[in-house]
C-alpha cells in the first residue's frame, strides 16, 4: 500500500466515524455522522446551540459500538458504551 493510499484510508476512516457530543453545562447531546458535520452543525467554535457554553465533550463511537444514555434526576447522566450487536 502506497503512503497516499494510507492516508486516504486513514482520512475515509476520521471523516465516517460517529461522534457523541455532550455539552459539559446543560448536557445537551447530539450524535454527529462524521467529523465533517460537527463543523456544519456547530460551526468552528463547538459552542452548545442550546447554552452558548463554548466547551463540548465528544466521544468517538466506532462502527462496531454502540451507546446508550439516559439522564434521571436522582443518578444524573449515565452513558453505557458497548459492542454493536
Amino acid at each position: 500500500m502506497t503512503t497516499n493510499q494510507t492516508l486516504t484510508n486513514q482520512i475515509t476512516l476520521n471523516t465516517s466515524q460517529s461522534i457523541f457530543l455532550l455539552c459539559d453545562h446543560c448536557l445537551w447531546t447530539a450524535t454527529c455522522l462524521g467529523r465533517l458535520h460537527i463543523n456544519q452543525v456547530l460551526g468552528a467554535n463547538s459552542i452548545c446551540p442550546a447554552c452558548k457554553y463554548g466547551q463540548l465533550s465528544s466521544f468517538p463511537i466506532t462502527a462496531n459500538e454502540s451507546f446508550t444514555y439516559e439522564n434521571s434526576k436522582t443518578r444524573g447522566l449515565e452513558i453505557v458504551f458497548g459492542i454493536r450487536k
